[in-house]
């Protein structure tokens, strides 16, 4: 992940942009090395507007959420953007495991354990907007195995804990 230049609030709008560009430009050197080879880096990863947005959201932040994808969450789960977010800019991090009513509830089980291992910064939250059965859910959230298939739209589990993790952050 790039890093953003060195900055402080009484630089010139010029001096920043160019102390971006300098880190960018060194960033993209390596990683015309690393892709030598193997192929060439996506055009989110070579725009500088892309990291600048990125940059600016995470400093402006409280609590970041990453939200990913139960059914592959080291996919979608950035461990570059994640170490930025709580070693530099020391910020909390809760991670939103979704989709969870698309899976067996041994798998999400399962990933929350992984993640809480792996990362015990990081708080980690299951949800589902359309989750099945509240039984299911429940069930789920507790580790056991138990499906059922009836459908009550209308509501979304994980909410209540999201709000929960977000409001002892203050």
């Amino acid at each position: 992940m790039p890093k953003r230049g060195k900055w402080h609030y009484k630089m010139t709008k010029h001096k920043l942009e160019l102390a971006e560009q300098q880190e960018f430009r060194e960033w993209t050197a390596k990683l015309d090395e690393y892709y030598e080879n193997r192929g060439r880096a996506s055009y989110y990863e070579r725009n500088l507007e892309t990291w600048r947005q990125l940059w600016r959201t995470l400093e402006m932040s409280d609590i970041v959420l990453f939200v990913c994808d139960i059914r592959y969450p080291t996919l979608h789960f950035s461990y570059p953007v994640y170490k930025y977010i709580t070693e530099e800019l020391e910020k909390q991090v809760i991670l939103v495991l979704n989709k969870i009513d698309m899976v067996h509830p041994s798998v999400s089980v399962s990933w929350k354990f992984y993640f809480e291992q792996k990362y015990p910064d990081v708080r980690v939250v299951l949800f589902s907007a359309f989750p099945e059965d509240q039984k299911l859910i429940e069930n789920t959230a507790k580790g056991l195995l138990k499906r059922q298939t009836v459908k009550k739209p209308g509501w979304a589990y994980g909410a209540e804990k999201l709000i929960q993790l977000a409001k002892c952050h203050f």
